[in-house]
C-alpha cells in the first residue's frame, strides 16, 4: 500500500465505499460481454467528475516481471446511462447504482500471450481485475480512491 493510500484510509476524507452487485465475480472464458454493476455509497457530499473503469489481466513472466493486458477501458462520463450526467453531485448517504458493461473477446485477447484454450488459461495462473478510479473534485486529485475487484476465470 502506498504512502498516499495509507493517508487516504486513515483520513477517510471521501467516505466513499464501492461494492459490487453480483453474487460471484466470475469471468466466463467464452463470453464476449461482461456485466459488472456496482454501487457507490457516499459518506460526504461529493462531486464525482468521472470514473475510469478498466478490466485487465496480469501474469508473471519467467523473470518475475508482471505483464499486463488491458481488456477494456472506459470513462463513465462517455458511457453513462441517460439518467446519470457527469459531473455527479452526490449527497451524503446517497447510493449510486452504476451498470458497467464491458464488451471484449477474452479468448482472442489471450492469444497475444499464446494462450489458446480455457485449460491453458487456467494453468497460466492469470489474475483478472476490475479497477475503478474515481475522480472526486474535492480531493484535488491527491486522494482520489481506487477500488479493485479480483475476478475468477470460469471455464
Amino acid at each position: 500500500m502506498s504512502f498516499l493510500s495509507k493517508i487516504k484510509d486513515f483520513v477517510g476524507f471521501t467516505g466513499l465505499k464501492v461494492e459490487h452487485e453480483r453474487p460471484n465475480l466470475e469471468l466466463p472464458y467464452n463470453s464476449t460481454q461482461f456485466d459488472f454493476p456496482y454501487v457507490l455509497q457516499v459518506g460526504h457530499n461529493l462531486d464525482i467528475t468521472d470514473i475510469r473503469q478498466t478490466l485487465r489481466v496480469q501474469r508473471s513472466g519467467f523473470d518475475e516481471c508482471v505483464e499486463e493486458l488491458v481488456l477494456a477501458d472506459k470513462m463513465a462520463s462517455k458511457t453513462a446511462p441517460e439518467n446519470l450526467h457527469f459531473p455527479l453531485s452526490v449527497e451524503k448517504g446517497e447510493q449510486l447504482h452504476y451498470p458497467l458493461n464491458f464488451e471484449f473477446d477474452l479468448a482472442e485477447a489471450l492469444k497475444k500471450w499464446n494462450i489458446n484454450s480455457v485449460e491453458e488459461a487456467l494453468k497460466a495462473n492469470l489474475k483478472f481485475e476490475v479497477l475503478l478510479q474515481i475522480d472526486i473534485k474535492e480531493t484535488f486529485y491527491a486522494f482520489d480512491p481506487e477500488v479493485r475487484f479480483i475476478l475468477e476465470l470460469k471455464a
